[in-house]
């Protein structure tokens, strides 16, 4: 299975509109090879630089696996927003803190 998203690159900067201090909206994504007999999808966005631990910016459990991806701020009848590291529920865009270089 591969995911990407039209918004950007892999290993490149997330563009400024779905950062925290931006738009903050949830970039859109596109998968493809799922298996047939995958019953639903999880996406999952976190951050593993934070000193802290690892920061979950955005966690969705129940997707339809043959949909094939989801619009900028789109979600899918069924599907569940969980709460992000922000403690908000849906994506909760990068914001390093103060001093930190851009995380991965």
């Amino acid at each position: 299975m591969e995911l990407s998203s039209a918004a950007f690159r892999d290993y490149a900067m997330i563009p400024d509109r779905y950062a925290k201090d931006g738009e903050n909206v949830s970039p859109p994504s596109a998968w493809h090879g799922v298996f047939d007999e995958a019953a639903e999808l999880a996406l999952l966005c976190e951050d593993p630089d934070v000193p802290s631990g690892t920061f979950v910016h955005w966690l969705v459990t129940g997707i339809d696996p043959h949909r094939g991806g989801l619009d900028t701020e789109e979600t899918q009848p069924g599907s569940h927003l969980h709460r992000n590291g922000y403690g908000e529920e849906g994506w909760g865009g990068p914001k390093p803190p103060v001093g930190h270089e851009a995380h991965r």
